[in-house]
């Protein structure tokens, strides 16, 4: 054969390169920031600089990938609930009833003069539901208020049946009173450190709090929501409208938890002598340990969109190292995934020139960060001027004071938009709480209660709002979804 016979056939071209898949989104991010990259040493004094180190949560899981979650409620039926109250929140648990999937348990608990499991810890399935639904029905007030026996049932319920998910699971209690401890055990103190010591330090749940009306122990509510590892809550429930709105504003966050057990490193390069540079982390809500050198804080749940900021404090002398370095790092459980992740290093660096007073341009960032502590420090000082010695004119002058601070901090800078809606919050949030406390009949009614939410708000970076058209910087997608979704749902269900 010719090869004029042959018939060529082209050669395909060559293929593409497969592209590599993207890396998944990682669920906890770690960026560190400084007040200053360049600080001169113009003094012979100690001074100090700050740092923050701010944990981002991704965006929100979908419904289906989301954890199981186990909830217990421990609910009020002394005598003060009858009538109106506990209607709704009977209407209530049957609207977080229907929220919840057969891979979700929930178990139920009264208290009055004693404490009674009316349903326990069980899978709610299409049958459970129905029957914890009559049973619901069936609760009536009787009696005081022994919230220490409600909140040992509620707990022990969660405690005596472990997680059967594979997966993990989110916990968490859920406890609504209107009044104060006059049953069991009915000393703050001592109630607190009951529940200290109720559930180990290794363990999970929550216990987050409503307060219902003007007449309970903000105090109280607050400090059992914080005295757990893993904190939970406040509620202030003015309004008897918006205890579904507030169960729903909780549940949203229950329902959307990224990472738990997280655990924060710091680290300080502190090559220079003994004593000439220092420093602490600022945070109320985290618990940890560690050195002069590294310093761990132990986090309880992060919810998805949530922002964590940690304020390090760094103090130094005049003959510190040119250089210090900051450096941080996260260890974490990704329960979207079921895997322990540990992030890459963050780091940051300072340099300190000696013979000059000048610093570089402050990060804006820092600085508001800055500024949400002294919000939750003020509220703070102010509502234990106001509750110790009735001197209320000298607590509103705390906050008074401090809203001038705030304006002569950030007059002179150029705000992004999501910078000035935050300084905007700390004053609105101020201002608030001027109103809550113009007397103090009013203080002790509302203002004690709203300062108590907000300083919490505040320091967890986490909403606590009852009512979902209140506007709060911390709200994530699922808090304001659950929050509209069960109030709406008491309307179509019950026509309220």
């Amino acid at each position: 054969m010719d090869s004029d016979d042959f018939i060529h056939v082209p050669q395909p071209p060559p293929s593409s390169p497969t592209e590599a898949t993207p890396p998944p989104v990682p669920t906890l991010t770690l960026k560190l920031r400084q007040k200053n990259a360049v600080v001169g040493l113009n003094s012979t004094s100690p001074s100090s600089t700050q740092y923050v180190a701010t944990v981002t949560a991704s965006s929100l899981v979908t419904e289906e990938a989301r954890s199981p979650v186990d909830i217990s409620v421990a609910l009020d039926v002394s005598g003060s609930m009858s009538g109106s109250k506990l209607d709704l929140c009977k209407k209530t648990l049957r609207v977080l009833i229907s929220e919840l999937k057969a891979t979700d348990r929930l178990s139920l608990c009264t208290f009055s003069d004693d404490a009674k499991e009316v349903f326990p810890l069980t899978a709610l399935t299409q049958a459970a539901k129905e029957d914890l639904v009559r049973k619901v029905g069936l609760i009536r007030t009787t009696g005081c208020t022994n919230i220490s026996g409600g909140l040992g049932m509620s707990v022990s319920s969660l405690l005596s049946s472990p997680p059967t998910s594979s997966s993990p699971t989110v916990r968490s209690v859920l406890l609504l009173t209107d009044g104060h401890a006059n049953r069991g055990i009915s000393e703050p103190d001592a109630l607190l450190s009951l529940v200290k010591g109720m559930i180990p330090s290794n363990d999970n749940i929550s216990i987050n709090t409503f307060g219902y009306g003007s007449d309970h122990n903000a105090d109280l509510l607050k400090g059992i929501s914080e005295a757990t590892k893993n904190q939970g809550s406040y509620y202030f429930v003015e309004s008897e409208d918006n205890v579904s709105s507030a169960f729903g504003d909780c549940l949203g966050g229950l329902m959307s938890v990224a990472a738990q057990n997280i655990k924060l490193t710091i680290m300080v390069d502190k090559s220079d002598e003994e004593g000439k540079l220092s420093f602490d982390i600022a945070h109320p809500s985290a618990q940890g340990g560690g050195d002069d050198r590294t310093k761990t804080l132990m986090l309880g749940d992060v919810f998805a969109e949530e922002v964590k900021d940690f304020i390090v404090n760094v103090t130094y002398s005049t003959s510190v190292t040119s250089e210090v370095v900051v450096s941080a790092k996260l260890n974490y459980l990704d329960i979207t995934r079921c895997e322990l992740v540990e992030s890459p290093e963050s780091q940051i660096s300072t340099s300190f020139v000696e013979g000059t007073a000048e610093m570089s341009e402050t990060d804006k960032y820092v600085l508001l960060q800055g500024l949400r502590v002294k919000v939750y420090e003020t509220l703070e000082a102010a509502n234990n001027r106001a509750k110790s010695s009735g001197e209320v004119e000298a607590a509103r002058k705390m906050i008074t004071d401090l809203l001038a601070a705030i304006k002569a901090d950030t007059d002179s800078l150029t705000l992004s938009e999501e910078e000035r809606r935050s300084v905007s919050m700390y004053e609105a949030d101020l201002r608030d709480a001027l109103s809550s406390m113009v007397s103090y009949d009013s203080y002790q009614r509302t203002g004690s209660k709203f300062m108590m939410k907000k300083m919490q708000s505040h320091a967890f970076q986490r909403c606590n709002e009852s009512d979902e058209m209140t506007a709060n910087a911390y709200r994530g997608s699922s808090k304001m979804a659950y929050a509209s979704r069960m109030k709406g749902k008491m309307g179509s269900m019950f026509g309220k």
